[in-house]
């Protein structure tokens, strides 16, 4: 993945990040462990979030030039 990231990269990544976490106990308190594991958890390695950085880059969406290189509206 590239090193420097858009905004709109960093705020994905940071909220995806957020939501893989255990369900905290007192949910599980309240809930008679009926609720005792989060559906969502995912492993850094097997399981990938489908983010393309490309879809992001603003040089892109607006059409400037990049090394030599033009993209989308001229």
């Amino acid at each position: 993945m590239s090193r420097n990231k858009s905004s709109l990269m960093k705020s994905r990544l940071g909220k995806a990040n957020k939501a893989n976490r255990r369900i905290p106990l007192f949910v599980m308190a309240k809930t008679a462990r009926h609720v005792t594991q989060n559906l969502r958890k995912r492993h850094w390695r097997s399981k990938k979030l489908k983010l393309k950085e490309r879809n992001f880059n603003s040089h892109e969406r607006y059409g400037v030039s990049v090394r030599g290189r033009s993209y989308g509206k001229p």
